[in-house]
């Protein structure tokens, strides 16, 4: 999938201070060939989403939580088509497609048909 078939991959960790070391080790002991970018700090939730959100671009995100409520709450906020929370499983007939410049529409699903469909509205006159 990371050769050009998905216009979609995960590029950024926003992990809590409190567990970051921690993270990085179990990171670094099971991916040892990824390439960790510059940090970014943050204290709290509204700030991982605040950063989270700062893109011109909203195809697709992740959330991880031990708290799965917690990660759901956080997955609505994000501005993005998709959001996958710890690990979600892909499902192939959910409606996919982005906000913001990843652009407007979905596939698949009811939402990808509505693309297909017409919509006539006619108006008549009022009787008194």
């Amino acid at each position: 999938f990371h050769q050009g078939q998905v216009c979609e991959s995960g590029t950024r960790l926003l992990v809590p201070e409190s567990i970051h070391d921690e993270f990085v080790e179990k990171l670094v002991a099971r991916a040892r060939q990824i390439k960790i970018g510059d940090a970014m700090d943050y204290d709290t939730e509204d700030e991982a989403v605040e950063i989270a959100n700062a893109t011109v671009y909203g195809l697709a995100g992740a959330v991880f939580s031990g708290d799965e409520d917690r990660a759901m709450a956080v997955a609505a906020r994000m501005r993005t088509g998709q959001v996958d929370v710890n690990a979600g499983a892909f499902n192939p007939v959910a409606p996919f497609g982005g906000y913001k410049q990843s652009g407007n529409g979905r596939e698949l699903g009811r939402f990808g048909l509505e693309e297909f469909c017409e919509v006539k509205s006619i108006q008549r006159p009022v009787k008194r």
